[in-house]
């Protein structure tokens, strides 16, 4: 990504109006901190709270302030190689406004990305494409968080959630079972299942089983430890149950693997 036009905390009265029926001719992410009015395609909404844009470049846009001054950041820029794949991949949507919840951490990517477009060193372009991916990710990361609060958890909870998912792969020796977990959380075993599910797209009771089998697997390679206390070092109270869970997910016995790598 090469940017061509960047502003932070721009603020523009109510006789502000652009108009670009042809589009902008490179693409527009707009994060709208104020109440404003777009009109994308021909559909109007009106925006009354924290939200973001990104525009096409040939996306026909009109927008401007409702009352008072519309308070905006504005990155304009052109993309190239696998620049688009890439965005539609991170969960950004195009050519509608987009909630998002409002953090330091976004305010000081987007400072970053201001300071870094008018650096002039030889490294500028590789690291302001570098940065934009930062900040791309960074606003697919909390408008998740505003689509989790509307669905009922908020995102100290999800930050929970997360905290538990590094647990799981970090630690898989000390996880208990998916109700030692809930309590934890102060949830039911239904409710904590529900929402890790609509977080990683996985089942919890699988991410266990995943963490296990691959620490099992680096046991199996880098030592010569009995599969009794591999098993038990991966969280397993019952050694042939862990054998049956390693094949059912590998393939092979652990023996098998050990003897293959």
């Amino acid at each position: 990504m090469w940017i061509c036009d960047i502003g932070v905390n721009g603020s523009f009265g109510k006789e502000f109006e652009e108009n670009r029926s042809n589009g902008m001719g490179f693409w527009l992410l707009v994060l709208i901190k104020s109440r404003a009015r777009f009109e994308i395609n021909g559909d109007s909404v009106e925006i009354r709270k924290p939200s973001y844009v990104l525009l096409r470049p040939d996306t026909p846009v009109i927008f401007g302030a409702i009352r008072g001054n519309m308070l905006i950041d504005w990155i304009g820029f052109y993309t190239h190689g696998d620049d688009v794949p890439w965005m539609e991949k991170t969960g950004l949507r195009f050519d509608k406004p987009v909630p998002y919840t409002e953090s330091e951490e976004l305010n000081e990517i987007l400072h970053t990305t201001h300071f870094e477009h008018y650096l002039a060193d030889r490294l500028h372009v590789e690291m302001e494409a570098l940065i934009m991916r930062m900040l791309c990710m960074q606003l697919a990361r909390l408008s998740k968080d505003a689509e989790n609060k509307n669905q009922g958890y908020s995102r100290a909870k999800a930050t929970l959630l997360n905290q538990l998912r590094v647990e799981i792969y970090s630690h898989p020796e000390g996880i208990g079972s998916v109700d030692d977990m809930a309590a934890k959380l102060g949830l039911s075993r239904s409710g904590l299942q529900h929402m890790y599910k609509n977080m990683f797209g996985t089942q919890i009771s699988l991410d266990v089983i995943t963490s296990r089998i691959n620490y099992s697997k680096k046991l199996l390679k880098a030592t010569r430890l009995p599969l009794r206390e591999i098993s038990a070092s991966c969280g397993y109270q019952n050694e042939f149950y862990f054998m049956r869970q390693f094949k059912n997910v590998t393939g092979m016995t652990p023996s098998e693997y050990r003897a293959a790598h």
